[in-house]
């Protein structure tokens, strides 16, 4: 898979000064696999804050976060109410 990303700095080198972009990812519980695929290839200075969204419970607990972390140097981090999305971050739901 080859992805095409735009990798010119942007004029601005604070990133709070910028907007953020959101990338929502969707899933189901076989997804497991073109998850890892994207963020094994994905550059990590994208400047996007990723979301993911599984078709799982949420009563039941997730290794997501732990299986995916093994696939990206960015944070993952499990959604929460009130949580601040930044750049370069993969937020769990």
């Amino acid at each position: 898979m080859d992805l095409l990303l735009d990798q010119t700095k942007p004029e601005t080198t604070n990133i709070e000064d910028q907007a953020l972009t959101l990338v929502g990812i969707g899933a189901s519980a076989g997804g497991l696999e073109a998850l890892t695929s994207f963020f094994n290839h994905l550059p990590i200075n994208t400047g996007f804050a990723f979301i993911v969204a599984t078709h799982l419970s949420p009563d039941r607990p997730s290794l997501l976060p732990e299986l995916l972390q093994k696939h990206t140097e960015r944070q993952i981090i499990v959604a929460k109410n009130n949580l601040t999305l930044k750049a370069n971050q993969v937020f769990i739901c």
